[in-house]
């Protein structure tokens, strides 16, 4: 529209030219209607299409830093991640790993008690000796008999230094007094003893002459299973016997 306006006034001032000039110009020559100038303008929109084509990208061309610069002030407004200035974000403080609950110890399987094994008719004789080993050789002896373990008629009796029955040809000396014991009838291979030593020898060789002298086949027709030989004081226990009685 603008270079319409342009080429009318172009126009104007052309007509004017000629008009200041036709004195000198021949009067053959015909005056350009107006009609005819106004006209010409029609034919010349096709240059005005292709302007506005041409201005159209120009607007684009416009916007497009409109658009840079929104793209910039994001930039601007988005904080540098590599910038020293921010501080890491720091992870929160993990929890200690909760240990598992302990099983209480398991207690070893109690095994079962074992019955006790019965004493032998040996142990359990000595055990009446050490119990209470004060007095005479006879009562220590006849001490001995009374006990409830005992199945047969008991006997006692004191004897002297010198042979005694169940020790063979060996001498037994080295005691103040002595007592025998043990079942009247003499198929029973029961034979005890109780020594108060005198002090000439000493307590263990006296015990270990009797544990050598010993025969346990003394009687003929039974054999004694064990032999008892203890001291205690001035006092020695000895005996000869079943390992239980039947």
């Amino acid at each position: 529209m603008k270079k319409l306006m342009i080429l009318l006034a172009l126009l104007a001032a052309l007509t004017l030219s000629l008009t200041a000039c036709g004195g000198d110009a021949p009067e053959t020559e015909e005056e350009i209607p107006l009609s005819v100038v106004e006209e010409e303008p029609a034919d010349v929109e096709e240059p005005d299409e292709a302007e506005e084509n041409a201005e159209e990208p120009a607007g684009e061309e416009e916007e497009a830093p409109a658009e840079e610069t929104k793209e910039e002030t994001q930039s601007a407004a988005k904080p540098d991640s590599g910038s020293s200035s921010q501080k890491p974000a720091q992870k929160p403080a993990e929890k200690p790993a909760e240990k598992p609950a302990e099983k209480p110890a398991e207690k070893p399987a109690e095994k079962p008690s074992q019955p006790e094994t019965p004493a032998t008719v040996g142990q359990t004789l000595k055990g009446v000796f050490q119990a209470n080993p004060s007095g005479s050789a006879l009562t220590v002896a006849q001490r001995v008999l009374d006990h409830e373990s005992i199945p047969f008629m008991p006997m006692a009796m004191e004897v002297e230094p010198g042979l005694l029955n169940g020790f063979g040809n060996t001498e037994i000396t080295g005691f103040a007094e002595g007592a025998s014991f043990g079942p009247a009838i003499g198929t029973i291979p029961f034979l005890g003893y109780v020594f108060t030593l005198d002090g000439t020898v000493d307590g263990s060789a006296f015990c270990q002459t009797l544990k050598n002298a010993a025969d346990l086949r003394w009687n003929i027709c039974t054999e004694a299973d064990e032999l008892v030989v203890t001291q205690s004081g001035d006092k020695v226990f000895f005996l000869m016997c079943p390992e239980k009685f039947a």
